[in-house]
């Protein structure tokens, strides 16, 4: 496996469907995504300070239950498959919810019409081209917290809260589990995951 580091990463940050969430988002200590109610998609050059460490800070208020969780977490960005298009390209899809869940995937770089011949390093790669590298747990928050309180004091409601109120039912309806594996007791432990 190369050791090049991306220099661009391709970051969706979302709920799993069931959950109607605020959420913030921040790579490497730079905000990427912002008081954001549903799914964001962001792009852009990273930033490191530490080797090749990428970092994800997560916090989001699950409006339903009003719940607020946090979740840091960590990936080699070496061993992330990549693709070369204008630079080395990553990209991250970040599922929150249901409760305290965070997923953190990738599509393989045979997916992402690889130019780069990368290996998953050793993770499983399902029939779909994804790769999960991260199954955890966040830790719940206070609202009280500063870092609670500079992300989440957004206005909510409007049609966006009302698309995610009929993506949730809708998800119900087709059966989705309103319980994650987080409250069942499955996961990694909260915050980080390396």
């Amino acid at each position: 496996m190369a050791d090049t580091l991306p220099d661009s990463l391709g970051l969706d940050v979302h709920t799993d469907g069931t959950t109607v969430a605020l959420i913030h988002a921040a790579v490497n200590g730079q905000i990427w995504v912002e008081g954001s109610l549903g799914e964001e998609t962001r792009s852009g050059g990273i930033s490191y300070d530490n080797g090749d460490r990428l970092e994800i800070e997560l916090v989001w208020h699950d409006l339903l239950r009003d719940r607020v969780w946090r979740s840091v977490v960590a990936l080699q960005a070496s061993r992330l498959p990549t693709f070369a298009d204008r630079g080395v390209y990553t990209a991250l899809d970040i599922t929150l919810g249901p409760g305290a869940d965070v997923t953190v995937t990738s599509l393989s770089a045979e997916t992402m019409y690889s130019t780069r011949n990368r290996d998953a390093g050793g993770l499983a790669i399902a029939p779909d081209g994804t790769i999960t590298f991260i199954e955890a747990c966040a830790a719940p928050a206070s609202k009280e917290e500063p870092v609670v309180q500079a992300y989440l004091n957004h206005d909510v409601g409007g049609p966006e809260y009302d698309t995610q109120l009929q993506r949730r039912n809708t998800a119900l309806a087709q059966g989705a589990p309103e319980t994650g594996r987080c409250e069942a007791g499955g996961g990694e432990a909260p915050d980080e995951a390396e």
